[in-house]
């Protein structure tokens, strides 16, 4: 989960940075479930954000900690607009108001189908005979990175499983 939708639309012509907070490996999961037969009806997708606690408490942490930094930076004169950010001190309930009107994804959805219930080290999603998982959703858990490089990887995997069994 990133935090701060306003930041897209600000006005770029200044220059100056962002201190972004992002929740790269969040204990909470969602599903993503099948809406109908029909390969052409969009699936059923719960992202699920901030619903197991220790989530919003790294949230709320890291909000605080880069809220602390922004003012130790002004405090030496470096001239920051504030973004959308509440003051360091603000209680719990109202940073989690925040953090829930502000919040959004980074859309890198990734780890949606598990290993072993859903697919094989041969990666053929059960129940089927070639149909192959691989892309982000294979896995097996949310990387502290972007996820690119070992979607990669698992697409690569498939190509030399596919090569190495003839399909």
């Amino acid at each position: 989960m990133a935090y701060a939708k306003g930041l897209a639309h600000k006005e770029q012509a200044r220059g100056g940075f962002y201190l972004l907070t992002i929740l790269l490996t969040p204990e909470s999961k969602g599903t993503v479930r099948l809406a109908s037969t029909d390969p052409r009806v969009d699936p059923c997708i719960d992202l699920n954000y901030l619903a197991a606690p220790a989530d919003s408490a790294r949230i709320r942490h890291v909000l605080r900690l880069t809220t602390r930094i922004a003012e130790c930076l002004g405090s030496q004169g470096y001239d920051l607009e504030r973004a959308e950010a509440p003051p360091a001190d603000v209680d719990g309930v109202t940073l989690d108001k925040h953090v829930s009107d502000q919040g959004c994804t980074t859309y890198h959805y990734a780890s949606t189908c598990a290993r072993g219930p859903a697919f094989g080290h041969d990666l053929i999603f059960r129940g089927t005979r070639n149909l192959r998982v691989a892309d982000a959703s294979a896995l097996p858990e949310v990387p502290a990175a972007h996820i690119q490089a070992p979607t990669v990887v698992f697409t690569q995997k498939c190509a030399d499983v596919m090569l190495y069994k003839g399909w």
